[in-house]
């Protein structure tokens, strides 16, 4: 799901009206933190973020977690590197965006793993 993104689409045209180039079926993996912390219990699950993405109106084509593949300090208290990961529609990119979700092509270190449990 990391790197998922579907062929453009071309609609027909006529001599008047050149090939236009369309949005439909394309999509664009977004992310975002599951914003837990070492040693601690909390955070949000990739369900709860689909919910944010479904309430405004994005459907989500997938969902799944990852790991940002950045290096950070081991002491409790700091934050882990879990983040949920969606495919959306590149025309809800910037409404997702909107909602404090990234596009997952600014990790490009990032992979898919596990979603951990809920605490």
């Amino acid at each position: 799901m990391i790197a998922a993104s579907a062929r453009p689409q071309v609609s027909g045209g006529t001599a008047s009206a050149p090939l236009a180039q369309s949005s439909a079926g394309r999509s664009v993996s977004v992310f975002r933190s599951l914003g837990r912390r070492q040693c601690e219990s909390g955070g949000e699950t990739a369900a709860s973020l689909a919910a944010v993405l479904t309430a405004a109106g994005i459907v989500v084509r997938s969902a799944g977690c990852g790991d940002t593949g950045q290096a950070v300090i081991a002491v409790c208290g700091a934050q882990t590197t879990a983040i949920a990961i969606f495919e959306v529609s590149v025309d809800d990119a910037a409404r997702a965006t909107a909602l404090g979700f990234r596009p997952l092509r600014e990790l490009p270190d990032a992979r898919p793993a596990a979603c951990p449990r809920a605490r």
